[in-house]
């Protein structure tokens, strides 16, 4: 049985002049990080970093389905869609991004869900809709009574890979990986006419995505009765029979957000049960035994704490990213973890191996739900915070 390390003491680091690992990035933002209306409420999802530094982000917002692009200083980018966003709301339903990927050429595709089946919609550079994808810059797809994609991906030869879940009218839900083409139409060459569903019981679903150089497709999610799957799919959708058992490995624990490959092959997750809680796979889907104790390991940061973003550093180090709760009831805050590559805490990152601030003002809630690192290592997080949408950059 996996055992977490907790006692972590909860700290509030308060913005100043960052100077040391984990500080706040002084030189971001207002003191190391932003908060930005980009249409009344917001809660922000996906992140990524593009070559020049700008970061997109994408979420949901009062108005409907939020894109926005944000400065390297934090401010936004007002050259992309109408002062820095694209807010859509298609056909009057609500419409969540979970999930955003940047293509070679600089177009930005997002996945998420609407009116009960999944989306994808590819956006063109300057923030507007690429209508020569799906229809009108969109492809919506129904394999049950509802849909949703968590995560997207795509692959060097332009095809773009999503996973989520799909759920019948009995309520069993099953994990499901899709492929399409470029042009937004489901790649028939994948799976069933362009997916897979698979399960492991009457509730289970696919949270996040890697691709492996050789195509095979690693998910990882949650199973029936309180547990977490990790598959992998061969590069036609069919489950990769030598891994795992018959395809997937079963975790004996609840709450695996995100995943990640090391260049050795080795397979990191990231979630919460009982702290911020990573744990390592071989290649063939066993528990790395040298990582922590079993192949996992977590760090306690309060009553209520969860990983919801991850980024494994050129030397190995593991970032997570989430919120953290210092007692039931109380507001959360942002929290950082950096594990070194044995899976020990990195006790030179902040205090003790991990950073908690308040980017949401007294009594308000915030929280990280992605996590980037920069080429010179800096850590830059996107989330939700009382006022906005909040990014914060922090010193490596």
């Amino acid at each position: 049985m996996w055992a977490a390390m907790a006692g972590a003491a909860l700290v509030v680091a308060l913005p100043g002049v960052a100077v040391a690992a984990g500080d706040l990035d002084t030189g971001f933002g207002r003191g190391g990080y932003t908060v930005t209306d980009i249409g009344g409420w917001a809660q922000e999802y996906g992140m990524v970093l593009q070559p020049d530094g700008k970061a997109v982000v994408v979420g949901d917002a009062s108005a409907g389905t939020v894109v926005a692009r944000f400065n390297a200083d934090g401010t936004l980018d007002t050259g992309f869609g109408e002062g820095g966003r694209t807010l859509t709301d298609f056909t009057g339903s609500r419409l969540g991004m979970r999930a955003v990927a940047l293509q070679p050429d600089g177009k930005i595709v997002t996945a998420g869900g609407v009116g009960g089946n999944a989306v994808v919609a590819r956006f063109n550079t300057d923030g507007s809709p690429d209508t020569g994808f799906g229809t009108g810059g969109r492809t919506t797809f129904d394999f049950g009574s509802t849909d949703w994609v968590n995560a997207v991906a795509i692959q060097p030869d332009g095809k773009i890979v999503t996973v989520g879940g799909v759920q019948d009218s009995t309520y069993t839900a099953g994990s499901v990986v899709a492929r399409f083409n470029a042009d937004g139409s489901p790649d028939t060459g994948f799976g069933t006419g362009g997916h897979t569903v698979t399960g492991f019981g009457v509730y289970n679903g696919a949270r996040a995505v890697a691709i492996q150089p050789d195509g095979r497709i690693v998910t990882v999610g949650y199973a029936n009765g309180g547990k977490s799957a990790l598959e992998r799919f061969n590069a036609d959708g069919s489950p990769d029979a030598g891994f795992g058992t018959g395809g997937h490995t079963i975790m004996d624990h609840f709450g695996a957000w995100v995943v990640a490959l090391q260049p050795d092959g080795k397979i990191v997750t990231a979630g919460g049960d009982g702290g911020h809680a990573v744990a390592r796979f071989n290649a063939d889907g066993s528990p790395d035994t040298g990582f922590g104790t079993g192949g996992r390991t977590a760090v306690d940061l309060g009553l209520d704490n969860w990983a919801r973003g991850m980024a494994i550093q050129p030397d190995g180090k593991i970032i997570t990213a989430g919120f953290a709760n210092a007692s039931r009831g109380s507001r959360a805050d942002t929290a950082l973890v950096r594990f070194n590559a044995d899976g020990s805490p990195d006790t030179g990152f902040g205090t003790g191996g991990h950073t908690v601030i308040d980017l949401g003002g007294a009594g308000g809630d915030d929280a990280a739900h992605a996590v980037a690192l920069q080429p010179d290592g800096k850590i830059i997080t996107a989330g939700h915070a009382t006022g906005g949408t909040a990014l914060a950059r922090f010193c490596p």
